[in-house]
């Protein structure tokens, strides 16, 4: 997405929350878990989550940078 922005094409953050939740594999269980909870998030609110989630798989999974 900052490659896009950089490129300066535009997109609301709807698409922009459906493209983080379109991540790698490594990451289903936190787009089941967003899925399920159903609730309105901002790109923000989403992108410190995820940062939570890769901070614990970096604690559980040392191997994982």
């Amino acid at each position: 997405m900052e490659q896009l922005h950089k490129l300066n094409v535009s997109f609301n953050d709807e698409l922009a929350i459906d493209m983080v939740l379109n991540s790698p594999p490594s990451y289903d269980q936190f787009v089941l878990t967003y899925h399920l909870n159903n609730t309105e998030t901002t790109l923000t609110e989403i992108h410190n989550l995820l940062k939570t989630v890769k901070s614990v798989m970096k604690k559980n999974h040392p191997l994982m940078q």
